[in-house]
């Protein structure tokens, strides 16, 4: 009769064990690793002093019954958890490491993403200081992607209004000289032809060759606005060769670095993601 009892009591302290496994299962599914480590422990030691306790009885009862008989089965099983928890731990601090290091990765590409931006503002704001300048002298907006012809088109532009303005420039200097030549010397700076003071003809034709040497200053006069005009351009002209490298930059950052960044970035921020869920279920 007792043996029976014993039997049973074996065969209850086998679905304990078995009730120890199914919970030990279900702990991994909800429960932080922290808090199953502790629940495992205290399941460990609860079940192992009712084994042991249970043990000692038989054993005392029953001398010729073997010890190991009844606690090989047990001691497998202690074995194979705790090399499990094991390797969850290893598993678990294995995927913290390299989500640490997809963190950095990713900060780091942020932190990039953040200089390309400020380098794109600051560029812009030089080029819409340019497209004002190009605004008041050609009367229509710069665009960046037609940059370099631009650059080429307003450089012929003011290659030919330069050489005007030297031709200008000289014509301007040799009638003031001309006219007072005429004037204070009463001859043709030209062809050096003498006016005759003395005869009629002569000082009407003086007359009449100084006044148009007039209109002809009066004329180049005139176009005082259009030199200025050349200097404008010619200033313009060469803060478009200065920030030529800066456009060729911006173009490159907004249209190949910016993208690539962002993709690279949604990606490392779903590595992320990725990690935080195989995690939490370790």
């Amino acid at each position: 009769m007792k043996i029976d009892e014993k039997n049973n009591e074996l065969i209850s302290m086998e679905i304990k064990l078995e009730n120890l496994q199914r919970k030990l299962k279900e702990s991994r599914i909800s429960i932080d690793i922290h808090t199953k480590l502790k629940i495992l422990k205290d399941l460990n030691d609860s079940s192992s002093r009712d084994l042991n306790s249970s043990l000692a009885n038989v054993t005392k009862e029953f001398p010729d019954l073997s010890k190991d008989t009844l606690g090989d089965s047990f001691e497998s099983n202690m074995k194979t958890l705790d090399t499990e928890i094991n390797r969850k731990r290893s598993e678990l601090e294995t995927q913290k490491f390299r989500r640490s290091k997809s963190k950095i990765d990713y900060d780091v590409s942020l932190a990039s993403l953040g200089e390309k931006q400020e380098q794109i503002k600051s560029y812009e704001t030089q080029f819409l200081h340019l497209n004002d300048q190009y605004k008041s002298i050609y009367g229509d907006n710069l665009t960046l992607e037609k940059y370099e012809n631009i650059m080429d088109d307003i450089e012929l532009d003011y290659n030919d209004e330069f050489q005007q303005s030297k031709e200008i420039q000289f014509l301007s200097g040799y009638y003031t000289k001309a006219k007072k030549s005429a004037d204070e010397d009463h001859n043709c700076l030209l062809c050096r032809r003498k006016f005759n003071d003395s005869d009629p003809k002569d000082q009407e034709r003086l007359s009449a060759f100084s006044g148009l040497l007039k209109v002809r200053l009066n004329r180049l006069s005139s176009r005082e606005g259009f030199e200025e005009n050349v200097k404008r351009k010619e200033l313009f002209l060469n803060s478009l060769r200065d920030f030529k490298s800066n456009a060729l930059k911006l173009l490159h950052i907004k249209k190949e670095e910016i993208p690539k960044l962002s993709h690279k970035i949604e990606e490392q921020k779903r590595s992320l993601l990725q990690y935080d869920e195989t995690i939490n279920k370790i």
